[in-house]
């Protein structure tokens, strides 16, 4: 082997090992920038599961509230059950009844599933203070209960606006629920001849 091949190979070999010490360095770099990744994301799904947390207590909360204020004769409870999957973490909504789960759906009549219904509506506007108008639109709300318990309801629609300081603007046919509601600004809006009118 001449001087100027071995000279070729020398350089290939430093060439080689300087371009595997660089690629070392990166690989380890890119494993800091991976640790330090994972890091944040186990962070940021941890404060998600922290809110989720929050979010399912306080709706629990809000929701068994009102159905024991509602439906004080029946022995019912609200519960949120986290369900992990493959897409991703979902939440599945139960009504216990003697320590019997059912889905909400398939668990008690339309009564129940407005006033479900109306506590994810409160949970969501509560937790968003401050960022939102703390009002809340209700287009016939109890339209499934009877006049007991459209009574029940009202009484704890009036508490949880107090509480919660959220206002409630109400649409209704029901005369028990506007009546029943404390200091309500009741507006009666008729219509007639193709256009509506505001009776105070």
């Amino acid at each position: 082997m001449s001087k100027a091949d071995y000279q070729k190979v020398i350089g290939k070999y430093e060439g080689l090992t300087q371009r595997t010490k660089d690629l070392q360095d990166r690989i380890k770099a890119s494993i800091v920038q991976c640790e330090q990744i994972e890091t944040s994301v186990d962070a940021l799904f941890g404060f998600g599961s922290w809110i989720n947390t929050v979010v399912k207590d306080k709706l629990e909360s809000i929701t068994n509230t009102a159905l024991k204020s509602i439906f004080p004769d029946k022995e019912m409870f609200f519960r949120v059950v986290p369900n992990k999957t493959k897409k991703g973490l979902f939440y599945d909504l139960y009504i216990e009844t003697n320590g019997v789960p059912t889905e909400l759906l398939d668990a008690k009549g339309g009564g129940v599933l407005d006033v479900v219904q109306m506590c994810l509506r409160i949970t969501y506007v509560s937790r968003l203070k401050g960022k939102l108008r703390q009002t809340i639109l209700l287009d016939e709300p109890f339209k499934n209960l009877d006049a007991e318990r459209v009574n029940l309801a009202s009484q704890w629609l009036d508490q949880i606006s107090k509480r919660l300081k959220i206002q409630f603007l109400i649409i209704t046919h029901i005369p028990a629920l506007i009546l029943t509601v404390e200091n309500s600004g009741r507006i009666e809006v008729r219509y007639a001849d193709n256009k509506s009118e505001v009776v105070q």
